[in-house]
């Protein structure tokens, strides 16, 4: 059995957990401020869907002072 890093999936996590939390706060950021319930992100403050909010695109941008949304 070899050492070879190219079999070590933990070692790939690691190379990937700065991706994985860039992720992690666009997704919460984006849930945050949604409206309404869609899919697979349901909020119990807003428990309906809005057809208006369908239309809508989510634009995120990683900038000098981190991440936006618009």
């Amino acid at each position: 059995m070899s050492n070879n890093i190219q079999f070590n999936p933990g070692w790939h996590l690691a190379l990937d957990m700065k991706n994985m939390l860039d992720i992690s706060e666009v997704v919460t950021k984006a849930a945050l401020e949604q409206t309404e319930s869609r899919g697979a992100h349901i909020r119990e403050d807003h428990p309906g869907s809005d057809a208006e909010c369908g239309k809508v695109n989510v634009i995120v941008r990683q900038n000098e002072q981190g991440i936006n949304i618009t």
